[in-house]
């Protein structure tokens, strides 16, 4: 199990916490993520808390939900070095065997697999009913289990990308629960597509059914893109049907929040992709992306930090996708500067660039940059994106040069008189 998830059963063993000389009852319900398995850590914070006779202990495993609490437990998590993989690369037992290879020879763990893409196509076989009568639910993946399981054979952290708002294929099904036009009919974008509006709640809840349904089969984190409103097209003409006075930010913040509710039992973590300019950015440019607002949601944000999308002038660099160690970095320490006070326990994890988009090509050295800016800002997590699966090797380190995971962090949240919950992480 190399660069994976370490051995922590001597800091599980026991656990005594005490507040104001009280011990404090600790309960939370046994849940194993697929990480955790591969590990062999199916962990119970109850069990390694209290013993069965236990008066403070709840009953049947279930846990109470502390008044005031804001995290639930987590389990293990790796540090993760990733890679994206559309729906038909993961279904490809070729491109997927050289990919999984590629994580064997190098410090990558982790893999980002579509499975509601970019067109609203669900890329497995589903059984949510609206992805069904919608005709959006056939997908190349014939069996999503199987897929978790050769990912977990290279210990690979599987993350399940679910784009969110845009959607071609359920708002032309339920118009009702798209944005519309002006005068009549379904708004498109510049490329022709339709967006779910965001201020319907059961568009909210056809996505969510989804991301239970890819949890269920072992992913260890849901990804949200495409969590934002349109933006490429005459927005001018835009109509939200039940828009109710709730900003945009508020409104996107909100999804990610109940999202997390509802996905946290199921022991997966939560992220959210947003535009690498909102860590600049003081407004949430039309988008309802605001930094401060969006990052109340998630577990982890993943900004996409790539240097092609800034324009002259951001960060002093005429042009800054020249600049890819600087770019990230600055971009990165805003990120930090807004949120490390506010949202201690958030993860920050970038997107970077293994792409070119303009001038100059982007190869080893461009890559590697990015990569070194990241570990120079304070993060040691980040993910690789280039939509045509390819990657540059030569911009990754070996695989035994991926340091060591550090100690798990344990965060109490409660007084003596709730039912504490613990969290236990490492990244």
């Amino acid at each position: 199990m190399r660069k994976r998830i370490g051995s922590i059963a001597g800091a599980l063993l026991a656990v005594s916490l005490t507040a104001g000389g009280a011990a404090l009852p600790l309960g939370a319900p046994r849940s194993t993520s697929p990480a955790a398995a591969a590990a062999g850590l199916a962990v119970s914070v109850a069990e390694a808390a209290t013993s069965p006779g236990d008066p403070a202990a709840p009953q049947g495993g279930a846990a109470t939900q502390p008044s005031g609490a804001s995290r639930s437990p987590r389990l293990l998590r790796a540090t993760v070095r990733g890679i994206y993989l559309t729906g038909r690369t993961a279904s490809s037992a070729q491109r997927l065997g050289e990919l999984l290879a590629l994580v064997d020879r190098t410090e990558l763990n982790g893999m980002v697999i579509d499975v509601k893409s970019d067109w609203g196509t669900l890329t497995y076989r589903s059984d949510v009913p609206l992805a069904i009568e919608a005709g959006a639910g056939k997908g190349p993946i014939a069996d999503l289990r199987a897929l978790v399981t050769r990912l977990k054979e290279h210990d690979v952290y599987a993350i399940g990308r679910v784009v969110t708002f845009k959607d071609n294929y359920l708002p032309r099904h339920r118009p009702d629960l798209a944005v519309q036009r002006a005068g009549g009919g379904l708004w498109q974008d510049r490329k022709g597509m339709t967006w779910l509006n965001p201020y319907k709640k059961e568009a909210w809840e056809y996505v969510i059914n989804v991301a239970k349904e890819v949890a269920a089969a072992g992913f260890d984190e849901i990804q949200f893109d495409y969590v934002r409103f349109p933006t490429d097209g005459d927005v001018s003409q835009i109509v939200y049907p039940g828009r109710d006075g709730r900003r945009r930010e508020q409104v996107i913040a909100d999804f990610l929040t109940y999202a997390r509710e509802q996905l946290e039992p199921l022991g997966v973590w939560v992220s959210a992709d947003i535009f690498g300019i909102m860590t600049m950015a003081t407004d949430d440019q039309g988008i309802g992306q605001l930094l401060e607002e969006v990052a109340r949601g998630p577990h982890i944000l993943s900004p996409m930090v790539y240097p092609s999308h800034y324009g002259p002038g951001n960060y002093g660099f005429a042009n800054p996708n020249a600049h890819p160690y600087e770019t990230v970095y600055r971009a990165l320490q805003d990120a930090h500067r807004r949120l490390g006070e506010k949202f201690p326990d958030l993860i920050i994890r970038p997107w970077l660039q293994d792409f070119t988009l303009g001038q100059p090509p982007y190869g080893a050295r461009e890559v590697r940059a990015q990569i070194r800016a990241t570990y120079d800002s304070g993060i040691q997590e980040w993910l690789l994106w280039n939509a045509a699966n390819v990657y540059t090797e030569a911009a990754l380190g070996p695989a035994d040069e991926t340091p060591p995971l550090p100690p798990p962090r344990i965060i109490v949240w409660g007084t003596a008189r709730t039912a504490a919950r613990v969290r236990l992480e490492a990244y």
